[in-house]
């Protein structure tokens, strides 16, 4: 019984990415990485950021690839100039999709839905098929561990 319920809380953890990582550095008290783990990146190879209306001007992308300073949610290669006021998401192979946000937002879990279209995007790409297989089998794994309780 014991073995069944690590193994159903494994999978429960790796379906809904319960990973989710906080900078709290006191340069940035009014925005740092939110908790989107459970969307998943559908963009392949592709490194991307899409933010709200208010934040477009925040972000500075390079073509190096310079260290960014929240390695948690911002792939390397972007710089943040002024503080986020609403959100910015970011998708990249290394990160998955993740999310910049003000501290208003930083425990609010709808937020992550404004990142949900432009990281699960299918361009009919091979990532695309990835991401549906990858889907399939996580469900499958949850419906077989549930079906043992």
């Amino acid at each position: 019984m014991l073995i069944k319920l690590l193994v159903f809380f494994l999978l429960y953890q790796k379906t809904l990415g319960l990973n989710c990582y906080h900078n709290h550095s006191a340069d940035h008290d009014h925005y740092d990485c939110g908790c989107c783990a459970g969307i998943s990146n559908n963009n392949g190879k592709v490194i991307g950021y899409h933010c709200h209306s208010d934040d477009q001007e925040s972000i500075l992308r390079y073509t190096f690839e310079k260290e960014s300073a929240f390695t948690a949610c911002v792939p390397n290669g972007f710089e943040i100039k002024y503080p986020i006021l609403e959100y910015c998401c970011f998708w990249s192979p290394n990160l998955g999709c993740t999310i910049l946000v003000n501290e208003k937002y930083i425990n609010d879990k709808v937020v992550c839905n404004h990142c949900k279209h432009f990281c699960q995007r299918t361009t009919g790409s091979k990532g695309s098929s990835k991401y549906v297989h990858k889907l399939v089998m996580e469900l499958s794994l949850l419906m077989i561990g549930c079906t043992y309780f």
